[in-house]
């Protein structure tokens, strides 16, 4: 749920969602659309994944650009298995130049 000033239908947010992953960043209304636009921090709370020992579940991240609601721009992600990608994205995609260690 997103809750904003009156009238007002963008700016910066921190959302919890009913899964348990959490978005902080900025919104933007684009149409009749509310969508994640410019820079955000999105963590997958991936519950059914732990470390083997019972421990806390292993997330994934990504850090950078969103435009119409996609990772789009220059991004980190970090995935599950402790690979991390830096670099540029399209439209939710590696694309172009980047490093993957």
């Amino acid at each position: 749920y997103l809750s904003f000033a009156e009238g007002k239908r963008d700016g910066k947010v921190r959302v919890k969602y009913p899964n348990g992953d959490l978005y902080l960043g900025t919104y933007k209304q684009i149409g009749a659309s509310i969508r994640r636009e410019g820079h955000g921090v999105y963590t997958w709370n991936l519950e059914d994944a732990d470390d083997g020992e019972g421990g806390a579940p292993i997330m994934a991240r990504y850090e950078g650009q969103y435009a119409r609601g996609l990772r789009h721009g220059i991004g980190m992600m970090k995935y599950s298995n402790g690979d991390v990608y830096r670099g540029r994205f399209v439209l939710n995609k590696r694309e172009g130049q980047g490093t993957l260690t």
